[in-house]
């Protein structure tokens, strides 16, 4: 055992000795760019070309290498330069050694560079271009080369012209093909018939995809590292019969819009049951049937129509909403979920609402509020009339949007994307959701006698209630922009004059809580503002300048009224283990505040299929284009990605070299 671990490490150095010391051969690789002057032109776009030259077994990657490799980047080293770089890949071959599958050339081909001219006559810049070569051991290059480009000068070149031709064209309708979702990790491609073999390969922006042909000319199966439905970018599929070359860009939420409609559906009506359980909605939930204690001994007529107007309210809600939504699309507008909380008037006006409601839990009304007012108000709260439990349904909706659930984010972002039916059919579905436990008193109206009958439990009940509603109408005080020593002071008096109301010992420990509390909040109020990390406001431009650079960063998008936001702020974000690893390594962290209505930050989670938040995405060298992490975090989650985006080994020595 000894000596074959002496063998392994003397094997291990002797190669990584070889791979610095191994210089490829003279004349055997050459890179070079053309034309040398002027510029090449296809219909009405301007090209230069990378022209590689591969002899004895050298080659290099197309943009999925597969089990290993880097593919090539090209860039200005002006970063300023506003003319914009697109490079194109030529339809690959996949090469197999030692178990170990590559896509990528060999010999002799031209990657065409797509250039914008921004009504430049010549451009005369220098080029970065970053490539991996590879023969028995790889070799990563980064150099500089000067390219003058001529726009009125226009030249030939046949090698450009057959690499071109091979880029596969996007959306040409080439081939039939049908693509399924058969897993949750997996896609089935299935190209019609013909007397010719194809060749397939795949690409994502977020993830790894690897291609399996089972033994057939015309199936594949790609196999990726993410589950589908944490993706937003599309998935691009390059097809060949040898003669024609097609990518297909399969945006996921199309895919699912045709086959997974049902599954979105049951993720709504998931969804809307678990905001039952969730702090903004189970104080009024918890009220009601609070209420239905005092109505077990009615008939089962009356607890049902009690439960009807409660389900009618909750419907009708999610139903405004979701032609809101549609209305506001059809304007030309775009909203997103929770965008009723970015509203200044409806946050004073559920505030004064909720607080009234709890001022009447907490004893208030018989000395404070006129006869009239207090029965108006009795009615609305506490007495089961079909105006109370219709508004309790409605006001237990408009809480609902911030506590939303992972499954509510994925099926509301599916169907802002799609048709109003679909953003109809949807938002039904959230709202039956949200509406079971009152479905099951409908269905089963006895069930109600579960719940115990009023009592002297009632009243320190009654009490926590009303604590649990004044706190959220604390809560939404906050939001709304009022001044914090305001806010104190009015729950100041209300703490004070319901203990004075109410002699039970729930409510002296209230005024205790509450005064502890408030002290440590004042007492340490800049302690409680100030973030492990630096977290840099956002804008999208000074965003797109750091992922040219190369950096890798964390971008946060939350809201002061988004409570998922705020539970994955204090799990994750601000763990001692992920602060620490951002520290280490130097990540960018930026946050957008999508408190108030901000149309940039909108834009921005638009651009991955996202209509609510919370939405955060990382950055890296190998991921310019973003991964989208899920909507609940872990350490462990965020730190994987964060690696995945990261620097490796071949780009350490690719920038080290290139100093």
């Amino acid at each position: 055992m000894f000596f074959n671990f002496i063998f392994l490490i003397f094997l291990f150095f002797s190669n990584v000795l070889s791979a610095l010391e191994f210089k490829p051969e003279k004349n055997s690789i050459e890179v070079e760019l053309i034309p040398e002057n002027g510029i090449l032109k296809k219909g009405n776009e301007y090209f230069f070309g990378i022209k590689f030259k591969l002899e004895n077994g050298w080659k290099t990657y197309w943009k999925n290498p597969g089990d290993a490799g880097e593919p090539l980047r090209v860039n200005w080293e002006d970063e300023t330069n506003k003319s914009k770089l697109e490079l194109l890949f030529p339809f690959p071959e996949e090469f197999v050694e030692k178990e170990v599958t590559t896509i990528g050339y060999d010999d002799e081909l031209v990657f065409p560079v797509k250039i914008t001219n921004n009504n430049f006559q010549k451009i005369n810049e220098i080029v970065i271009l970053d490539y991996l070569l590879c023969r028995e051991v790889c070799i990563p290059f980064s150099e500089k080369k000067k390219i003058n480009l001529d726009f009125s000068q226009v030249v030939h070149s046949d090698s450009f012209y057959r690499s071109l031709k091979m880029v596969p064209k996007k959306s040409n309708n080439y081939f039939k093909v049908n693509v399924r979702g058969t897993a949750s990790d997996k896609l089935t491609v299935e190209i019609k018939k013909s007397n010719k073999k194809y060749k397939l390969f795949a690409f994502s922006e977020e993830t790894e995809a690897k291609v399996v042909n089972n033994r057939s000319d015309s199936k594949f199966e790609i196999y990726l590292d993410e589950k589908l439905n944490q993706l937003s970018k599309p998935i691009h599929i390059s097809i060949s019969d040898g003669e024609r070359y097609e990518e297909i860009s399969l945006k996921l939420n199309e895919l699912t819009k045709t086959q997974n409609l049902l599954m979105f559906v049951f993720f709504a009506i998931l969804g809307g049951f678990i905001l039952n359980l969730m702090p903004c909605v189970l104080p009024v939930l918890s009220l009601k049937l609070y209420s239905f204690s005092s109505i077990s001994s009615k008939t089962s007529n009356q607890i049902k129509m009690n439960c009807l107007w409660i389900i009618f309210g909750i419907i009708v809600s999610f139903l405004i909403l979701a032609f809101s939504i549609m209305i506001l699309k059809y304007l030309g507008q775009t909203v997103g979920w929770g965008f009723q909380f970015q509203n200044q008037y409806f946050l004073y006006f559920m505030t004064f609402i909720i607080l009234i409601f709890s001022l009447n839990l907490l004893g208030f009304f018989e000395i404070i509020l006129p006869n009239k007012f207090q029965n108006m108000i009795s009615n609305l709260t506490m007495r089961n009339s079909e105006a109370g439990n219709f508004l309790s349904g409605m006001f237990a909706t408009l809480l609902a949007t911030p506590c939303s659930a992972p499954f509510l984010g994925t099926a509301v972002g599916f169907s802002m994307l799609a048709s109003n039916s679909i953003i109809f059919l949807i938002f039904l579905s959230i709202s039956i959701g949200f509406c079971m436990p009152y479905l099951l008193f409908l269905l089963f109206p006895r069930t109600v006698n579960i719940i115990p009958k009023s009592g002297k439990w009632t009243i320190s009940f009654r009490y926590f209630l009303g604590i649990l509603l004044f706190l959220s109408s604390v809560w939404l005080m906050m939001l709304s922009g009022l001044n914090n020593i305001i806010i104190f002071l009015v729950s100041s008096v209300v703490v004070i004059i319901s203990n004075i109301k109410n002699r039970i010992l729930l409510s002296k420990l209230f005024v205790g809580v509450f005064f502890v509390l408030s002290t440590i909040y004042f007492l340490k109020y800049e302690n409680f503002n100030q973030d492990p990390v630096k977290w840099s406001d956002f804008n999208k431009d000074t965003l797109e300048k750091l992922i040219i650079e190369n950096n890798i960063i964390l971008v946060d998008v939350t809201a002061d009224w988004c409570v998922t936001c705020k539970v994955n702020k204090f799990t994750t974000l601000d763990s001692k283990k992920l602060t620490d690893f951002i520290k280490k390594n130097q990540i960018i962290t930026i946050r957008a505040d999508w408190t108030k209505k901000n149309e940039e930050i909108l834009n921005y989670i638009k651009e991955f299929d996202r209509f609510g938040i919370p939405v955060n995405i990382i950055y890296g060298p190998n991921h310019k284009n973003g991964i989208l992490l899920p909507e609940i975090l872990t350490s462990d989650i965020v730190i994987n990605k964060l690696n995945k985006v990261g620097i490796n080994e071949y780009q350490r020595e690719s920038t080290i070299s290139s100093n």
